[in-house]
């Protein structure tokens, strides 16, 4: 049964246009996004080609889940798009900002409600069964949209933490098993045994949801294709050198999106069967001491604030701290059956 709407219909007022965004709108929604970011305390450097890139990813139609608001003089004031392009779109996630003076002021509530109208697409594509939960987060203590977002009837269900190493001196050198070693990737003929490597790792992750692999691989082969700053010498494998399988992944990234004066983590998992071994820990400071020696010190990643495998502990130890809390608000659109990890199988406990 489909969660009813109760939120008060918002109109626009006289004068406020809107319409679908456009690639050409890719430089605008740049400068918008810093305007925003500075104004909220998060000041970050948005690349025009990386919006254009997400824009254009395998499944996202930006006509069809988008919305551009303008002011009478033209100016851009808010936009919104509509994130359901995975196989199974039990999740999806609303990414929207209005300019910071405008929230409370009926234009963030119109923006949520059409896009959570556009939302209501997803029933069709999931399960009958399958409980739908619509998402999208905040910085903490960014006050205004917290309440925008919570008058809405969104709750606060969990975080997500930014965090940062600023490297003063170099790492310890990592300390594994005998058996694993440390290499790079070898791109790209071992890409797809890396993506699998990734997904057995997280399948105990909260909110993870199966998706057929052959999707999963193409849609970050896209992404692979599209950065001009991919470096397969940062996707760090550890393999056992007993039968060639991959335990575990680091996967790097010489710039966080954003934050270009910071190296960033995109993925480190061990798969369940190397867990408890050091292993993480190990490929943590190998990618340290790779970044130390390019000369990046400054070193982030994100992670579920409470997840199901500790990691949170993992990386407070491996010297991280938590720079920033990303609150991610959710509401049910539909309730019913789960399609997501909740909880971690009961052989799998902890992390290292």
């Amino acid at each position: 049964m489909t969660t009813p709407n109760t939120h008060t219909s918002y109109t626009l007022p006289a004068g406020i246009t809107t319409r679908p965004l456009t690639l050409e709108d890719a430089e605008i929604v740049a400068q918008f996004s810093d305007a925003h970011n500075a104004a909220k305390g998060y000041p970050s450097v948005a690349d025009v080609e990386d919006i254009k890139v997400d824009w254009q990813a395998p499944k996202f139609n930006l006509a069809e889940s988008s919305l551009a608001i303008f002011a009478e003089d033209g100016e851009l004031i808010g936009y919104g798009t509509l994130w359901d392009n995975s196989e199974i779109p039990v999740k999806p996630r609303l990414n929207w900002v209005v300019r910071d003076d405008l929230y409370g002021s009926g234009i963030d509530q119109y923006l949520m409600q059409w896009l959570e109208n556009k939302a209501e697409r997803v029933i069709e594509k999931c399960p009958p069964d399958a409980k739908i939960t619509i998402g999208m987060s905040v910085l903490e203590g960014y006050q205004k949209r917290m309440d925008a977002i919570a008058s809405a009837g969104y709750e606060h269900k969990r975080s997500w933490y930014r965090m940062l190493i600023d490297m003063t001196e170099q790492p310890p050198a990592p300390s594994l098993p005998e058996n694993i070693l440390m290499r790079p990737m070898n791109y790209p003929d071992e890409f797809r045994d890396v993506a699998i490597a990734d997904r057995d790792a997280f399948r105990d992750h909260y909110g993870y949801v199966e998706e057929p692999i052959d999707e999963m691989v193409k849609e970050w082969q896209y992404y692979i294709d599209k950065d001009p700053i991919f470096t397969p010498d940062v996707y760090h494998i550890a393999v056992d050198t007993n039968t060639g399988q991959i335990t575990g992944v680091c996967l790097c990234r010489m710039e966080q999106w954003g934050k270009p004066d910071t190296a960033y983590v995109e993925s480190v998992g061990v798969i369940p069967a190397y867990r408890r071994q050091g292993i993480a820990q190990g490929m943590l400071y190998h990618a340290f001491n790779d970044f130390w020696e390019r000369g990046r010190k400054k070193v982030a990643l994100h992670v579920d604030a409470t997840s199901l495998t500790g990691a949170t502990r993992l990386y407070e130890r491996v010297g991280m701290h938590v720079a920033e809390n990303w609150m991610s608000y959710n509401k049910v659109l539909r309730d019913g059956v789960s399609y997501t990890t909740e909880k971690l199988g009961d052989n799998q406990e902890q992390s290292e």
